[in-house]
């Protein structure tokens, strides 16, 4: 599937510069406007492929020190943009020193779809908060929003695959975040509240040799 589609991306790029080309505005324009839509529909159904992939056939993680405070860190500076757009508010609580053994690029996966999932949830003018911590023997990492919270009734079904509440959700973000989780030895703690927001925090084993919190 991705072959076929990255040959379309590339077919695109060539018709757009054709349509540069064109000495009318009045037709480049609103042409122009397609061809950027269905590149984004495009990548949006390989981002689609990609998540599949991972909960289907996951890469096997890395192993190494991974500083908890960084990854969160720099997932909430990509997200930046988008927070912004949308008068969100981020409080970040990132104490140094949390290392957990891992996999740096699955662990922003995890932060990236707690964020994502975070602000399909927010109305604008809300607010997200980031954190980590952590004792001798586990560290941590959470997402906490001021959103509606969660009905009771679907919490044991979030983390499930292709489970969803969004018209145009996959349900395939929660179950990626719990497939990483297990694959690092950990687990997901989830406090909500209707009205008042929720909080998802993953725990994870401490990286032996790595400072311990003061």
């Amino acid at each position: 599937i991705r072959n076929p589609l990255n040959a379309a991306v590339l077919e695109l790029h060539l018709l757009s510069r054709a349509i540069d080309r064109l000495g009318e505005p009045a037709v480049r324009s609103p042409m122009k406007t397609r061809v950027t839509i269905v590149e984004s529909e495009i990548r949006r159904l390989e981002r689609l492929l990609t998540e599949f992939l991972e909960l289907a056939r996951p890469r096997a993680p890395q192993r190494e020190p991974v500083d908890l405070a960084r990854v969160m860190a720099e997932v909430m500076d990509l997200e930046a943009e988008a927070l912004a757009s949308r008068s969100i508010q981020v409080e970040r609580h990132l104490e140094p020193g949390c290392l957990a053994l891992g996999d740096v690029e699955k662990l922003k996966q995890v932060v990236l779809n707690l964020v994502v999932n975070a602000l399909d949830a927010l109305p604008d003018g809300s607010s997200i908060g980031a954190s980590t911590g952590g004792d001798a023997l586990e560290v941590w990492l959470a997402v906490s929003d001021t959103g509606p919270g969660i009905e009771p009734t679907i919490l044991a079904e979030i983390f499930d695959p292709f489970f969803t509440t969004k018209a145009a959700g996959t349900g395939l973000g929660l179950a990626i975040v719990r497939k990483i989780v297990d694959q690092h030895g950990g687990r997901i703690a989830v406090d909500t509240k209707r009205g008042e927001g929720t909080i998802v925090k993953i725990v994870l084993p401490r990286a032996s040799g790595g400072p311990e919190p003061r």
